[in-house]
C-alpha cells in the first residue's frame, strides 16, 4: 500500500512546482529529487492513509483511558526506533539537500536532528529507561517538558519549511551564502537551550506531570498549543502548494499522524494507558514516513546504478567486441579489396580473350570469300559471344543474387528432367577436354520444388567447373540419390583436387583470383559462388571435399524433396516450323543504331516485314503509318523513354492490340514490374538468343497445340 505513496514515480509523472530549481554539482551522488508534482493516485492513497488515522484515533478514543500492562522494555526500544529514524532521515535529507540546495529541505533536515537529539535526552530522563526506578539526568518534570519539545520540533521545522515554500518554492542556496553553518549554530543552540532548560531548571518549569498523570496547565495550555501549531504548520502546508507537491503529502502526513497521536495521549490523561500507547505507535510512523520513502528512493537509485553499472559493463565489452570485429573487419576490406582488383583484372583479361578472336573473325568475313572458311569463321564467332553472354549473364546472376533481386520461378519438378538439360548445357566443355562423364541416377522419380532454370545452371556450373579443373581425358561422375528426406547430387572428379584450407574459400567471391596458378583455367571465379547462393535459396546445402592436391574433389548438393510427387500435366506447346508462321510486321526502335538495323535485318531473313526507328518520338510516326503486330522497344532511349513510347503507341487507334516487347539490357523485378504497368507484353533482356526470339514469335504468329506429357 504504501509502495505507491512512496515510489517517485516515471519521469513523465514528475513535473517540478514553479520556480523549483534541482542542480546538481559535479563530484557530488545525484539524490533523488523528490519535489515533484504528486499524482492523483498518490494524493488518493495520502488522504486514505490520513483517514484511517483520524479513524482510528476517533475510534480509540473512548477507550484511551484503558490501563495498559506495564512493559519495561517498550519505553527504550520505541525510543530507540524513533531516535535511528530521525537520524537516518535527517542524513537522507541532507543528502538530498547537497543535491538540490533547497534551503527549505536544510531546515526539515535540522528539525530532525533536533527531534533525535530531543528524544535521546528523554531517554536518559525517563525512570526506569535503563535503571529500574531510576532516571540518570533531570527531574520528574524533564520527560513531559522533552516529549512536548520533541513533538515541537517537527511542528516548527515544517511551519519553517511551508512558510519558506509558500514564499519562494524550491528556493535555492545562494553561492557563497553561509546558510549550513547558520543552521548548524541554530540547531546547536536550540539543543543546548532545551538541555540546560530542562535538566538545569527543570525544578523552575511549570508542573505537567504528576506520577504519570498530566495536569490541567498539560491538557488546558500546552497540549493545545501544540496542537494548534502542528494544525497551523499542515494549513500553511496545504497553502504551498495545495499539496500538489509529493513532499508536502508526506510531510502532511507526518502532521496528522502527530496530531492524532497528541491528542490520544491528552484524552489518555496519563501513562501507560492504551491511549498513550497508541500515540506512540502514531508518532512512530508519522516519523518514519520520509526514511521509508528516502530508503524506497535509494533502493530504487541503487538497483538503476547497477543496472547501469551492467550496462556499462556489457557495453563495453561489446565495444572491445567492435573494436576486435572492426580489426577483423579492415582486414577483409583490405583483402576484399585487393580481390577486387584482381578480379577487374580478371574480367578484362576475360573479356579481351573472345574480343580477339571476334575482331579477328570479323576481318576474315571482310577479306575472304570462301564458304567453307566463312562458316568455319561465323561458328568461332557464335562460340565466342556465346562465351560472353555466360560471362554477363553469370556476373548479372551474382549481382541479383547478392542484393536479394534474384526473383526464383519454383515448380514442381523431377530432378532427372532438370539433370538432362544441365547435361546438355554441359556438354562442349566436356567434349572439349574429352572428359568420360559418368551418370548414376535411382529410377524413382525425385520431385523437388524448384525453379528448374537454376537448379540446371547449378548442376551445369558444377559440371563445368570439373570439367574447368581436370586434365584432358579426365573421369567425371554425377550422381543422384535420395536420402533422408532430401535428394544429394554429388559432382566428383580425378582433377587438380583442392587443400584443406580452400575447402570453404572456393565458394568465396572471386576466389579464383587468388592464385596465378587458377588462371590458366580461364573463368571469373563466380561459379561456385553462384551455385551456392542458388542453392540456399532453395532451402538447401552445398560442400566441398577433397582427399587433397592432384587426388581429385567432390562437390555435394543437398536440397529437400518435395511433399508431393510429379504428375502429368497439360503443357502448351507451339508448332515453330516455317510452314506454320505467318509473316509479321515488326517494328524495331532502338537508340543505338547497330542494334536495330541488326535485329531488324535478322528478323527480315526470317520472313518477316520490318521497318527501324531511332528514338521515341520516330517510333510514334512510322508506327501510325506502318501498322505493326509487334514492337520491339529499347527502354533506355534519350528524350522520350521506351516506357513513355509504350503508353503512346497503346493510344495510337487501331494500335491497341499490337504485342508490344520490352528488349533492354535491364531486368530486374523492378525493371519488369513497370514495363508490364508501361504497357508491354513481354520482357526481354539483351543479348537475347535467337531461339528465344523465334518462340517468343511463334507464340504470337501461330495459335498454340496442346500436348499431355510428364513435367
Amino acid at each position: 500500500m504504501f509502495s505507491r505513496l512512496f515510489t517517485i514515480g516515471d519521469a513523465g509523472d514528475a513535473v517540478p512546482p514553479p520556480g523549483a530549481q534541482t542542480p546538481h554539482r559535479s563530484g557530488e551522488p545525484h539524490w533523488p529529487a523528490i519535489i515533484s508534482n504528486c499524482t492523483p493516485g498518490q494524493r488518493r492513497l495520502a488522504q486514505l492513509i490520513c483517514l484511517v488515522m483520524i479513524i482510528g484515533t476517533i475510534g480509540l478514543l473512548p477507550f484511551a483511558r484503558v490501563p495498559w500492562q506495564h512493559m519495561p522494555f517498550f519505553f527504550p526500544m520505541y525510543q530507540t526506533a524513533v531516535i535511528i529514524s530521525c537520524l537516518l532521515t535527517a542524513y537522507l535529507m541532507y543528502g538530498h539537500f547537497k543535491a538540490t540546495q533547497t534551503v527549505a529541505v536544510l531546515h526539515l533536515s535540522a528539525g530532525y536532528l533536533y527531534t533525535a537529539g530531543v528524544l535521546a535526552m528523554q531517554c536518559l530522563s525517563q525512570k526506569g529507561a535503563f535503571l529500574e526506578n531510576t532516571r540518570l539526568l533531570g527531574g520528574a518534570q524533564t520527560s513531559i517538558w522533552l516529549w512536548f519539545f520533541w513533538h515541537f520540533g517537527p511542528a516548527l521545522s515544517v511551519f519553517w519549511f511551508a512558510w519558506s515554500e509558500s514564499r519562494q518554492p524550491g528556493l535555492p542556496l545562494a553561492p557563497g551564502h553561509p546558510q549550513i553553518r547558520n543552521t548548524a549554530i541554530a540547531l546547536l543552540g536550540a539543543t543546548l537551550a532545551t538541555a540546560m532548560l530542562v535538566f538545569v531548571f527543570h525544578e523552575q518549569l511549570p508542573v505537567l506531570d504528576v506520577e504519570g498523570d498530566y495536569s490541567r496547565i498539560t491538557t488546558t495550555g500546552v497540549a493545545p498549543g501544540l496542537q494548534l501549531l502542528l494544525l497551523g504548520a499542515l494549513l500553511l502546508l496545504w497553502r504551498a502548494s495545495r499539496f500538489r507537491n509529493v513532499l508536502h503529502v508526506w510531510l502532511g502526513i507526518l502532521l496528522v499522524a502527530l496530531v492524532c497521536d497528541n491528542t490520544i495521549t491528552m484524552m489518555a490523561g496519563s501513562r501507560l494507558t492504551l491511549g498513550w500507547h497508541a500515540g506512540r505507535m502514531g508518532a512512530l510512523m508519522g516519523l518514519s514516513v520520509l526514511t521509508l520513502v528516502y530508503l524506497q528512493n535509494i533502493k530504487k537509485s541503487y538497483l538503476t546504478s547497477v543496472a547501469v553499472a551492467d550496462q556499462l559493463a556489457l557495453a563495453n565489452a561489446q565495444l572491445d567486441l567492435e573494436a576486435l570485429k572492426s580489426t577483423q573487419y579492415a582486414k577483409k576490406l583490405l583483402q576484399a579489396d585487393q580481390r577486387k582488383d584482381e578480379f577487374l583484372a580478371m574480367l578484362a583479361h576475360e573479356l579481351r580473350n573472345p574480343l580477339a578472336p571476334i575482331t579477328a573473325g570479323l576481318a576474315i568475313v571482310r577479306m575472304q570469300n570462301d564458304p567453307v572458311l566463312l562458316v568455319r569463321t561465323l561458328d568461332m564467332l557464335n562460340r565466342q559471344v556465346s562465351q560472353m553472354v555466360i560471362l554477363i549473364d553469370d556476373l548479372l546472376d551474382v549481382a541479383r543474387v547478392s542484393g536479394g533481386k534474384l526473383e526464383l520461378k519454383k515448380d514442381l519438378v523431377d530432378l532427372k528432367d532438370i539433370v538432362s538439360v544441365a547435361i546438355e548445357t554441359s556438354q562442349p566443355h566436356l567434349q572439349k577436354r574429352r572428359h568420360a562423364l559418368a551418370v548414376q541416377m535411382t529410377d524413382e522419380a525425385l520431385a523437388l520444388q524448384a525453379d528448374p532454370t537454376r537448379i540446371a545452371q547449378v548442376i551445369a556450373n558444377l559440371l563445368n567447373n570439373a570439367a574447368k579443373y581436370t586434365p584432358d581425358g579426365g573421369r567425371i561422375q554425377l550422381s543422384l540419390r535420395r536420402e533422408h528426406g532430401e535428394v544429394v547430387i554429388s559432382v566428383e572428379d580425378n582433377g587438380i583436387g583442392l587443400a584443406p584450407k580452400n575447402l570453404e574459400d572456393v565458394f568465396v567471391m572471386f576466389n579464383q583470383a587468388d592464385s596465378s596458378a587458377n588462371r590458366a583455367h580461364g573463368g571469373l571465379g563466380i561459379g561456385l559462388t553462384l551455385v551456392r547462393q542458388l542453392v540456399e535459396m532453395h532451402g538447401g546445402a552445398v560442400q566441398a571435399a577433397s582427399a587433397g592436391l592432384g587426388r581429385g574433389s567432390t562437390f555435394t548438393v543437398r536440397l529437400p524433396l518435395a511433399s508431393k510427387p510429379v504428375l502429368p500435366a497439360v503443357k502448351r506447346l507451339v508448332d515453330t516450323s516455317a510452314a506454320s508462321l505467318k509473316r509479321l510486321r515488326i517494328l524495331v526502335v532502338d537508340d543505338h543504331a547497330d542494334v536495330a538495323d541488326t535485329l531488324s535485318t535478322i528478323l527480315t531473313l526470317k520472313g518477316h516485314v520490318t521497318e527501324v526507328a531511332y528514338n521515341g518520338l520516330a517510333a510514334l510516326d512510322t508506327a501510325a503509318e506502318f501498322r505493326p503486330d509487334v514492337a520491339f522497344l529499347d527502354i533506355g532511349m534519350p528524350g522520350m523513354d521506351g516506357y513513355a513510347t509504350a503508353r503512346a503507341v497503346r493510344k495510337i487507334a487501331g494500335l491497341e492490340a499490337v504485342h508490344l516487347i520490352a528488349l533492354t539490357g535491364w531486368g530486374s523485378k523492378a525493371d519488369r514490374a513497370r514495363s508490364a504497368a508501361a504497357g508491354f507484353d513481354h520482357h526481354l533482356t539483351k543479348p537475347t538468343p535467337l531461339d528465344a526470339l523465334d518462340v517468343l514469335l511463334a507464340k504470337i504468329a501461330a495459335p498454340p497445340l496442346v500436348q499431355l506429357e510428364p513435367q
